[in-house]
């Protein structure tokens, strides 16, 4: 017996209907073909912070929405930083108190801008800003304790008009400890003191290319 969800109608002396099973077919091969770009484009170094994830009731297909993911793991790779955990590093419970996570980032960081030839008096001098930090975030997975020796990378730069991110992926050996990223801002020195904002140049970004 055939359950229909459509009513049927005639054409041509013939009775036309949909069935449940063949939407559910149809629903799974557009399922399928979603998640086979992404895996392409993952594939293709594409960055990807959204993803189309569909929610699922007991009833059927309720409704599409966008699910913010969880921050990536990098997959280019600009600078890497390796750090032992100390024992002043870690807090009671035994594991990494989670302020030294955006330390270690800043320590990275500054290790990229050395690796390329910079340094924040290089980008003072010679290039007359300063790169402040306006925001700052992390997504913890797995602890870290006294005496793991782990490694903070820093991925490919987003670069926009006054501002770049930097994201970090902090491992112990194959283990993922946390994700994060930093945003910076680019500046300049006024006349009369202080600094304002200010386009990122170009001189700066050939650095990183």
């Amino acid at each position: 017996m055939v359950l229909a969800v459509a009513k049927g109608r005639k054409r041509d002396g013939l009775i036309k209907s949909t069935n449940i099973f063949d939407l559910g077919f149809k629903f799974f091969d557009l399922f399928a073909i979603v998640w086979l770009l992404v895996i392409l484009a993952s594939l293709g170094g594409l960055s990807l912070k959204w993803l189309p994830i569909v929610k699922m009731t007991s009833l059927g297909v309720n409704r599409y929405h966008h699910a913010f993911c969880m921050p990536e793991i990098l997959r280019m790779t600009l600078f890497t930083k390796e750090v032992t955990i100390e024992w002043g590093d870690c807090d009671e419970a035994g594991i990494v108190f989670y302020p030294n996570y955006f330390y270690w980032f800043d320590c990275t960081f500054q290790g990229l801008l050395r690796s390329r030839g910079l340094s924040q008096r290089d980008i003072r001098h010679k290039l007359k800003g300063v790169t402040p930090l306006v925001d700052v975030g992390a997504t913890f997975r797995s602890p870290g304790a006294y005496d793991d020796v782990i490694t903070i990378e820093a991925g490919e730069i987003e670069w926009f008009e006054r501002r770049f991110k930097v994201p970090y992926t902090v491992k112990c050996g194959d283990r993922v400890l946390a994700t994060g990223h930093e945003l910076r801002a680019w500046a300049q020195y006024k006349e009369e003191g202080g600094i304002k904002g200010a386009n990122v140049p170009d001189e700066f970004k050939a650095y990183f290319k």
